[in-house]
């Protein structure tokens, strides 16, 4: 299934179920995996055709509570085009810096995702009782849980954790 296919199902899932709609991890779109609901929602969301909010939990759950907008309606109805909206650019002039990181958080994103991976690998292969293993994986899934941490590290981090 192509990625417009993929946006067009999730789309007809908000269309079905008017006026708001719950998507859960468990939830089926024909083509869709679970694990692709948030980054396809939040592609709808920005391009104007939902509205609403992605929650995750512990062990990579996630709840999306929205709603299709008129414009969603009107795309799903005539199978019109997905508009994004236009990317606006700035020019910033960096010198004798390291550590730089340009993008929509890309970079900053990947390198959080990698550290909590490379954390999560340690504390499985540290010498330890299995106790304070399970522990500080507990204290870790309670860190990314934080409604501050996942907006600003990202929605995938909790399922680095499942």
């Amino acid at each position: 299934m192509t990625e417009e296919q993929k946006r067009r199902a999730m789309l007809a899932f908000f269309y079905q179920n008017q006026p708001s709609a719950d998507l859960c991890s468990t939830a089926t779109i024909p083509g869709v995996c679970a694990a692709e609901h948030t980054r396809i929602f939040d592609y709808l969301k920005d391009t104007g055709c939902v509205t609403g909010n992605a929650h995750w939990f512990l062990e990579g759950r996630h709840q999306i509570i929205g709603a299709i907008t008129s414009k969603g309606i009107e795309v799903h109805e005539t199978n019109g085009p997905f508009i994004t909206p236009a990317m606006s650019s700035q020019t910033f002039n960096i010198s004798h810096s390291t550590n730089v990181a340009a993008g929509n958080q890309n970079t900053i994103d990947q390198s959080v995702q990698q550290s909590i991976q490379a954390l999560v690998s340690q504390i499985e292969n540290a010498q330890a009782p299995a106790e304070q293993k399970a522990q500080a994986m507990g204290l870790l899934r309670q860190f990314v849980a934080h409604p501050l941490v996942a907006s600003l590290a990202g929605s995938a981090l909790g399922a680095l954790l499942a």
